[in-house]
């Protein structure tokens, strides 16, 4: 297990995932050249996912050269610290591409295999959802609270 702060991880993951939406969002508009697909005719990829996710794996690989890395358009790199980033730098391709509002940007920390925390960054309807192992979640700074589970009678 790595010595890192979690909460020093989550402002890391918060600060990139806002930096690579900012940069999806900047580019909604442009036409797209670069289209391709993975596994089906459905699972696309974009210059953007791969731009995004560039700047992503470039921060943490100059940040945290010793953490591994697991991202969905093909960054992967070993580490040794016990750290293992997970990011899926455009989640909702398709809906992007069509300019559909409903895509984000997702990063996760895994130490020594057990999730550590989540970042899910909105760019458009400006919300940041965040998670600590057994600390909570928040959006955009505020935790969240679980209602009470309703009785079905």
């Amino acid at each position: 297990m790595t010595e890192a702060d979690p909460q020093a991880l989550l402002h890391l993951a918060t600060e990139l995932a806002t930096a690579a939406g900012a940069l999806l969002a900047a580019g909604i508009d442009q036409a797209r050249t670069a289209v391709s697909t993975k596994s089906s005719v459905t699972d696309m990829v974009s210059e953007m996912d791969r731009a995004a996710e560039s700047l992503i794996v470039g921060c943490l690989r100059k940040e945290r050269p010793d953490d591994a890395i697991l991202a969905e358009e093909g960054a992967r790199s070993e580490g040794t610290s016990g750290l293992r980033w997970v990011i899926d730098p455009l989640d909702g391709t398709t809906n992007y591409l069509y300019g559909i509002p409903a895509w984000s940007v997702s990063i996760a920390v895994e130490s020594d295999g057990e999730p550590l925390l989540g970042v899910v960054r909105d760019p458009s309807r400006n919300d940041t959802f965040s998670a600590l192992a057994k600390q909570g979640s928040w959006r955009n700074g505020v935790r969240l609270v679980p209602l009470p589970v309703p009785t079905l009678d």
